[in-house]
């Protein structure tokens, strides 16, 4: 609130009702997202199954932050199912958004979840995966 920042939100300066301007914007994309300081992910509305969701990636970075790569049994696959069901998750370009920029905070209604939690939770939640599979 004390400095200027320059905001750039795909979902209004691109004509998402033309396919050409996309495509021209989607190139530039990496560009955009490699020079922000942070990306600001909003999912939309939340809703109960959904907070519940990001509770359970909370827990479990919580866990792999304090114990190292750990397990919580404590996982909700439901909730984590509504997590990813949501549209920006479907979207081409979240991998330049996630990966290119050093910070990035997704925001569900009142909820924030940062890239460190959602990154340690799913590597705390493929590592059961394969060990269950294994």
């Amino acid at each position: 609130t004390h400095r200027p920042r320059s905001l750039w939100a795909d979902a209004v300066c691109i004509n998402q009702r033309d396919n050409k301007e996309k495509g021209h914007q989607v190139a530039l994309m990496a560009k955009i997202y490699s020079n922000a300081n942070c990306v600001l992910v909003w999912l939309g509305e939340s809703n109960g199954a959904i907070h519940a969701g990001i509770g359970c990636f909370r827990r479990l970075a919580d866990a792999a932050w304090k114990y190292g790569l750990r397990y919580n049994k404590k996982v909700d696959f439901d909730s984590s199912n509504a997590f990813f069901t949501q549209d920006w998750f479907a979207g081409l370009w979240i991998v330049q958004e996630y990966v290119l920029t050093s910070s990035v905070k997704i925001y569900s209604g009142p909820d924030v979840l940062s890239h460190q939690e959602l990154s340690l939770a799913g590597s705390v939640f493929l590592l059961k995966l394969v060990r269950y599979h294994s």
